[in-house]
């Protein structure tokens, strides 16, 4: 009784001797069992060949020094990857050890999940994913952020009861429509991972920017800049300089607000803020250029 591989004609013979009106409905059995085995490892390989391509395609464009460019949408292409969707880049880490096969079934049954997501993991078992963003019009490009926070809360309320969310923090970087901005989603996401100390929560690289431009600054230009002023103050006044001018700043110079995070009484912040600005001669309150020079100023205090 012949047998087909892959919907290939006679590509082999099963042999069953006996009577054959006993041994034929043995004999088809077989045959559909052995076809039905080597149809699926033939899916089975073409999924592994498949995996092995994509993970060739994400460790070229991510890491290799210098990248060709053609090379990588050759690649994508033999994945048949569609590349005019828009992808944002995600970096999944645990502080503990995990189980990464868990994981990446749970994005897929995430809210938002789609088969146009590239996900991966990088040999330091981090997760790296590509999510796929529906059509951005500029309408509707501030909205990514609660697509994202959706598909984030999906993922984590779906974990095992043995992986808790507040093991994993998640870093975003920013939407890019082309492949050859991928890499620098990526390095955002990465750089954000590596600044921010909590080890848990969703953290966006876009709310980190001005760390960001300040990290690509060496703190020779703002020594060159800021020098002048360390004569200004003792060091204990540039470390309450550092450290109020911080807090204001992330709240934007509320002063309520700030003497809450500060644990101080707010006739003790104000007083803080007189002191710096007749030391200056400057109204971080009313001038919004003085208060980006008083936080560069701070930052120096805090960095140099």
């Amino acid at each position: 009784m012949p047998w087909h591989y892959h919907r290939r004609a006679g590509t082999g013979v099963i042999c069953v001797t006996g009577v054959p009106d006993y041994v034929a409905p043995f004999a088809t059995f077989v045959k559909n069992s052995i076809e039905t085995m080597l149809e699926y490892e033939l899916q089975m390989e073409g999924k592994r060949k498949k995996r092995n391509r994509l993970e060739q395609f994400m460790y070229y464009l991510l890491f290799e020094e210098n990248i060709d460019m053609s090379l990588a949408h050759s690649l994508a292409d033999q994945m048949e990857l569609n590349k005019t969707v828009p992808r944002v880049a995600i970096i999944i880490k645990c502080q503990k050890k995990y189980d990464s096969r868990v994981v990446m079934k749970t994005l897929l049954t995430s809210e938002h999940n789609s088969y146009l997501d590239i996900t991966t993991l990088t040999r330091n078992d981090n997760v790296v994913l590509f999510k796929a963003m529906p059509d951005m019009k500029t309408e509707n490009l501030v909205e990514y952020r609660e697509y994202i926070m959706e598909f984030i809360e999906s993922f984590l309320d779906n974990l095992p009861t043995n992986e808790c969310r507040q093991d994993f923090a998640i870093y975003v970087g920013t939407i890019q429509t082309a492949i050859e901005h991928y890499r620098a989603s990526y390095n955002q996401a990465q750089e954000i991972s590596i600044h921010i100390k909590n080890p848990s929560g969703v953290h966006f690289f876009n709310d980190h920017i001005l760390d960001y431009f300040r990290s690509l600054v060496n703190m020779n230009v703002y020594d060159d800049i800021f020098n002048i002023y360390n004569d200004m103050f003792s060091e204990d006044d540039k470390d309450m300089v550092a450290e109020t001018v911080e807090v204001l700043s992330r709240n934007n110079y509320n002063v309520v607000s700030s003497a809450k995070d500060l644990f101080i009484h707010r006739n003790t912040l104000v007083f803080r803020l007189n002191k710096i600005k007749n030391t200056l001669n400057i109204d971080p309150i009313a001038n919004a250029s003085e208060r980006e020079f008083l936080n560069e100023l701070s930052y120096y205090f805090r960095h140099k």
